[in-house]
């Protein structure tokens, strides 16, 4: 394999892992707008103003409980 053949297989491959690194990012972006989006879903669905007042609330416990049932 010649210099310009190994250049444009190199440029290749570079290419390809800025779009794995892109894709990453946009993922976990979007992990983190689905976090939030859980939280205030769960706050309003116990009519919680903060995490703290959700925390002590039975719902929120007893969605946890039905999540673990689920879960196993």
């Amino acid at each position: 394999m010649d210099y310009n053949e190994e250049r444009l297989k190199n440029e290749e491959v570079l290419e390809q892992l800025e779009e794995i690194e892109k894709l990453i990012e946009e993922h976990e972006e979007s992990k983190k707008y689905l976090r939030e989006n859980i939280v205030e879903s769960l706050l309003s669905y116990c009519k919680c103003k903060d995490i703290k007042e959700l925390l002590e609330k039975e719902e929120f416990a007893y969605l946890i409980s039905s999540y673990k049932e689920v879960e196993t």
